[in-house]
């Protein structure tokens, strides 16, 4: 009877072993499916893009849309007597460069000479998450329109694309640039990405394929900063040599070229009604162009 109930419990002990080292194996194995699956859905995109560089399928550039906010009333700034300071926190180790805040969110992207960029929860300053992959500092940072995604531009010569639905991964860096990229934005649809360089170049991304779709070349110096003028295929650019030029991505062609600046033109931004931009220069003038 002893020997009889020893060796029950044994093939007891046994059983439970066998169904634990079982249920273990099952695991493993949809691990490695998943995985298997993911190896495959990122050879699939890969053969797919490569196919389309090949055969010059890339995504097509978006139709003309009519400005939602053309007669929209804007609420006015409100001067109030006295602003005082609500939060203050210690961002970076070295210098901060760039700023885009997230379109839907509270939330604010940094950019740094310490080759960082960093997510913060806006007004708390909490820190949300971060990344580095450039080699050198950062220069220009942008949100996606969705908020899904964020461009940096760097000293290194190169822009890259952060998923924020993969903990932040880099998910593709553009290289043709031969000198520091300043800045880096996305268009209203977010398919395709405006970078500028010291090397007098603007060049015109394709998101979702990685490749580059126009070089638009007319400057004489820097290209410092540029942006697309709200729901259309225009870009503004300004530089060095003191202008200020409108692109069309589709054609690469310079729509029209400004001149007034006795100086570099540092930054150029335009209003959400896409009626009125601003510039700056060097010599510290500001000029509001209809």
């Amino acid at each position: 009877m002893k020997e009889n109930m020893l060796s029950k419990l044994e093939n007891t002990r046994l059983k439970e072993k066998l169904g634990m080292m079982t249920t273990q194996m099952e695991k493993i194995e949809k691990e490695n499916r998943g995985e298997a699956m993911d190896e495959m859905a990122a050879t699939q995109k890969s053969d797919i893009k490569k196919a389309a560089k090949q055969e010059k399928v890339y995504t097509e550039f978006p139709k003309e849309r009519e400005n939602p906010y053309t007669n929209a009333e804007i609420e006015k700034f409100v001067v109030r007597e006295s602003i005082s300071l609500s939060k203050s926190f210690k961002a970076h180790s070295l210098g901060i460069t760039k700023m885009s805040m997230h379109p839907k969110k509270p939330i604010l992207a940094t950019a740094s000479d310490d080759r960082t960029w960093k997510l913060w929860n806006i007004p708390e300053g909490k820190y949300l998450m971060g990344g580095e992959g450039h080699t050198d500092w950062l220069s220009g940072i942008d949100f996606h329109p969705r908020g899904n995604l964020l461009a940096t531009s760097s000293a290194d010569g190169s822009a890259k694309i952060w998923d924020f639905g993969k903990n932040g991964e880099c998910v593709n860096t553009f290289k043709d640039h031969i000198q520091v990229v300043w800045d880096a934005k996305f268009n209203y649809t977010g398919e395709f990405l405006a970078t500028c360089s010291m090397d007098q170049a603007i060049k015109i991304w394709d998101v979702e394929y990685g490749v580059c779709r126009h070089s638009l070349r007319g400057h004489v110096d820097n290209v410092n900063s540029v942006c697309f003028i709200p729901f259309s295929n225009l870009l503004l650019s300004c530089s060095g040599d003191k202008t200020i030029s409108v692109w069309d991505i589709r054609t690469s062609h310079c729509a029209q070229t400004y001149l007034g600046h006795k100086s570099a033109v540092s930054r150029v931004d335009c209003n959400l009604q896409a009626t009125k931009f601003v510039s700056c220069d060097m010599d510290g003038v500001v000029f509001l162009w209809d």
